[in-house]
């Protein structure tokens, strides 16, 4: 019908989901091209600076977002985050606008008390910057996490991280960090199967 095409309704060389017109940026874990799965409508996987999933809401194919920008991402109260099968409950993975380049944003997720994130299969959040990442990553929780693997997985490379958490965590591993420095508080309890709270 003509919605892709130059002066269509949905062009492409005028649409973007990067802030670049004309130009999409798919991220691709495994040979498989992961699709955004966001808490509201009006959310630009890559461009939105800021989301809030909630309150009193439930998100049964988990929320995963590709931001180009600082970005942070809050889980307010009475929200539940189920992972579909095979993937995180919470994935962010920093982008840059330009194919090729190092992606540079950091990233902030908080989940306040009365949240539930659970993952049957990977991790309840991960902050992902590829191999090359430099942002900082920050993961304050006060909720529930349950998961498979670890609870929080953030890889922010050259990038500092910091995790709190006063909630609970449940998982094999409680906490997994790759960063050039990592700070670990926690006032709240971590549940690891192997014994392994830490970063």
């Amino acid at each position: 019908n003509g919605a892709l095409i130059d002066g269509g309704p949905n062009s492409l060389v005028a649409g973007t989901n990067n802030g670049v017109p004309g130009q999409f940026l798919f991220p691709v874990r495994n040979g498989t091209v992961l699709l955004a799965s966001v808490c509201a409508a009006g959310d630009n996987a890559s461009t939105t600076t800021s989301a809030v999933c909630g309150p009193n809401r439930a998100y049964n194919q988990g929320i995963f977002y590709t931001p180009v920008n600082p970005f942070t991402l809050t889980v307010r109260e009475n929200t539940t985050i189920t992972a579909p099968a095979g993937a995180d409950a919470i994935l962010v993975m920093p982008t840059a606008a330009t194919a090729g380049a190092v992606p540079t944003a950091s990233t902030t997720v908080n989940v306040v008390a009365g949240a539930t994130i659970t993952s049957a299969d990977r991790a309840g959040i991960q902050i992902d910057n590829g191999t090359t990442g430099t942002g900082q990553g920050t993961v304050d929780t006060a909720g529930t996490i349950t998961a498979a693997t670890a609870g929080i997985v953030a890889q922010t490379n050259t990038g500092a991280l910091r995790v709190t958490n006063t909630g609970g965590i449940t998982a094999p591993f409680g906490v997994l960090g790759q960063s050039a420095s990592a700070t670990l508080s926690n006032g709240g309890t971590i549940t690891a199967g192997n014994g392994n709270g830490q970063i």
